[in-house]
């Protein structure tokens, strides 16, 4: 996780990166305090979404965020 966030760090508008923190963080316990970029992530890619040039990739973050409760909270 350490590995990641440093990564988002230093490319903080990657969406991909910020995708896949988003999903392992709503899936982790969260007694393991890994949770704290839930909102901040979400948002990124909500307003970055018409941005993405692949169209599966589009498709997938969409599908994830369609239906996935937690990532539907505003």
């Amino acid at each position: 996780m350490i590995k990641l966030d440093q990564l988002i760090e230093s490319y903080p508008d990657n969406l991909e990166l910020r995708f896949l923190r988003l999903t392992i963080q709503e899936n982790v316990p969260k007694f393991l305090g890994y949770n704290k970029n839930l909102k901040e992530d979400k948002e990124f890619i909500y307003k970055n979404l018409t941005n993405i040039l692949d169209k599966d990739l589009k498709k997938r973050i969409t599908y994830y965020l369609r239906n996935n409760s937690i990532a539907n909270i505003k």
